[in-house]
């Protein structure tokens, strides 16, 4: 009887530990980007912009669709941080602008437009000094 009663003790442990090791991997998951990690990942030759740019000329729409929803979350996040120099009117501004042009790269992308993804990338491109002038 003892032995019965070890092993359902045990495997509430066990059933214990795992639903909250998965609340905490949730909690970390939720932690919104910085600023600096965010620019690390959307712009430049190896940035997402980039990636979905290149996906949707070579038809790769799937990796186009999934790097562009990944573009969203990360504008998303970057709307919510707080700009370390510059103000608060500015960076709002800004980050709307940023948010836009990412949304209309992405829906270039579950649309399959290729020529709507490239015409945001441009004006993506044409975005960064504004922003950095004023809050870098």
């Amino acid at each position: 009887m003892t032995s019965v009663r070890r092993l359902v003790a045990c495997l509430s442990i066990t059933a214990f530990a795992m639903t909250f090791s998965t609340y905490a991997a949730d909690d970390k998951d939720k932690k919104t980007p910085t600023t600096k990690e965010i620019m690390k990942k959307v712009p430049g030759k190896n940035g997402l912009v980039a990636k979905t740019s290149t996906a949707a000329k070579d038809g790769n729409w799937d990796e186009a669709q999934k790097d562009g929803k990944e573009l969203k979350t990360y504008s998303e996040a970057l709307s919510k941080n707080v700009a370390k120099k510059g103000d608060k009117e500015s960076w709002e501004k800004h980050t709307k602008g940023f948010s836009e042009i990412v949304t209309e790269i992405a829906d270039g992308a579950d649309k399959k437009d290729n020529a709507a993804v490239q015409a945001g990338v441009k004006k993506f491109g044409a975005t960064c000094k504004g922003c950095h002038d004023a809050h870098k």
